[in-house]
């Protein structure tokens, strides 16, 4: 087996090339995008998992389904959240 050996400087280009790339793949992908289960949502509006089954057969919310298993991504929560959002009415007096 052959050893070669590379310059410093071709090394650095190296290291260059592969950092650029590394910057491409992250911003194709979405990085440490958070996903709740079926409980988790339940906890955070305090619903039962029949009113979230309800939700999602209505395609109320938004989910994911892996190997039968339901996910809900932080995006598709503050989707559902800014749909239903009522705006607060100004007022002047109190």
């Amino acid at each position: 087996m052959e050893v070669k050996f590379i310059t410093e400087e071709d090394f650095r280009q190296l290291i260059k090339k592969l950092e650029g790339i590394e910057e491409t793949v992250r911003e194709k992908i979405k990085p440490y995008e958070k996903f709740f289960t079926n409980e988790d949502v339940c906890k955070l509006f305090s619903i039962s998992k029949r009113t979230l089954q309800s939700w999602r057969d209505k395609s109320i919310i938004s989910y994911v389904k892996v190997n039968g298993i339901i996910f809900y991504s932080l995006e598709d929560i503050n989707d559902f959240l800014q749909r239903n959002q009522i705006e607060a009415k100004i007022s002047t007096t109190f």
